[in-house]
């Protein structure tokens, strides 16, 4: 089961972000002397994720979404991959539908981004 925050989604969403994102944060500085100090430390937060979507979402869905967007609270996304704590920074999506007027069932494809705090 796919949820985010108390909404549940299709289980079909996949997961983006997890492969392609560092493990580890580095950085380097020089010292008074000179010498280059590199320090490394796992990510614990900060990973740039996103739920991507094939018409899986619906109008309520994508309602529902933007609001909790607009709430900026950090969320739970759990996904059969984990689960994560997010922030929701966007939404981008398109309408599998052509009529003027969407209803609350209508499909939608895209992408949700998130990141995981």
């Amino acid at each position: 089961m796919t949820t985010l925050g108390t909404l549940q989604l299709s289980d079909n969403l996949v997961l983006d972000g997890l492969e392609n994102s560092p493990a580890i944060s580095m950085s380097q500085r020089r010292t008074l002397t000179g010498d280059l100090v590199i320090q490394t430390a796992p990510i614990s937060g900060g990973r740039k994720l996103a739920l991507l979507s094939d018409n899986h979402l619906t109008l309520a869905q994508v309602e529902q979404i933007k609001a909790m967007e607009a709430a900026g609270q950090p969320v739970t996304l759990t996904h059969h991959r984990g689960t994560f704590s997010v922030l929701i920074v966007s939404i981008e999506v398109e309408p599998a539908f052509d009529h003027a007027d969407p209803q609350p069932g209508d499909w939608y494809s895209g992408r949700i981004n998130l990141i995981e705090v």
